[in-house]
């Protein structure tokens, strides 16, 4: 339970709403170096903790998270400038981190789906190529 919790507080919109302050992109910015120590602590627990933090991390919703994580990286600040040049934060300040997040779980499926599961199996079926230099002999100095 302590993995679970320390999980949502490493999301900055979380961190934000238990703060009482505004959902704004700029948190990340000024919270780089907290969060990401955060997670790493988060992370390092996880691979070498207790079983039952591993348990929490072995729920299905969080290991499909973790499949098209890199989705949600790419697509995550895209969705989140779209709403606020759109103003949802301004209007529906309590919707917008749900909305950002389910926005976000959305594309990054999709694009998961679409690009990367389809080049999954392309490094299986291209053959390795030495480096440059040692099909030049450039080794044999």
């Amino acid at each position: 339970m302590l993995a679970l919790v320390a999980w949502c507080v490493a999301i900055p919109a979380v961190w934000c709403r238990l703060r009482g302050i505004p959902f704004e992109a700029s948190i990340t910015r000024t919270w780089y170096l907290y969060f990401g120590l955060l997670w790493s602590v988060l992370l390092l627990a996880l691979v070498h903790g207790q079983p039952c933090l591993r348990r929490c991390f072995a729920w299905r919703p969080l290991r499909w998270v973790g499949l098209i994580s890199f989705s949600l990286y790419l697509w995550h600040m895209p969705v989140l400038s779209a709403l606020l040049r759109l103003g949802v934060a301004e209007r529906l300040p309590w919707l917008a981190p749900g909305l950002v997040l389910g926005l976000t779980l959305a594309a990054a499926w999709v694009s998961w789906r679409l690009f990367e599961r389809p080049l999954w199996g392309i490094r299986a079926r291209t053959p390795a190529r030495p480096p440059a230099d040692a099909a030049h002999g450039a080794g044999d100095r």
